[in-house]
């Protein structure tokens, strides 16, 4: 994909996105959660335009052990991945409940953002003496 046709589409999806805050009546909560979205939305087709998400689609339905998922060379575990996505939607369910007031949501969020670092942390330490004892 082009350079201009990248820019050309960001400057759609921001007018888009102007008229739809300026022109749209609606609660700044909602208008808020929209934009972040939109926003999340246009980080990810960035990525997806330029590639970096291209490689994600090498990950292979039937990894080779049971706890774990390859990308050519590398050996992940899967509490680290599991982890990882634990931790993204944490983050993602605690901002929620800062926005929209919502303590209980916000606490939820942390929480289930401090299990998916455990959770990260454990998949690390198996990736550590695994590698350990392939070096043996």
């Amino acid at each position: 994909m082009s350079l201009i046709s990248v820019v050309f589409i960001l400057i759609v999806v921001g007018v888009l996105l102007w008229l739809a805050n300026n022109y749209i009546p609606m609660d700044n909560k909602i208008k808020t959660i929209m934009n972040v979205v939109v926003v999340i939305a246009v980080i990810l087709w960035l990525l997806s335009a330029f590639g970096v998400l291209g490689s994600l689609g090498s990950i292979p339905n039937r990894p080779l052990a049971t706890s774990d998922a390859t990308i050519g060379d590398l050996v992940m575990d899967k509490d680290r991945i599991k982890g990882s996505f634990k931790q993204f939607s944490g983050s993602i369910k605690e901002a929620a409940g800062k926005i929209l007031g919502d303590k209980k949501t916000e606490a939820e969020g942390k929480s289930q953002k401090t299990e998916g670092e455990i959770q990260n942390t454990v998949g690390s330490v198996k990736d550590t003496i695994r590698e350990a004892v392939d070096k043996t």
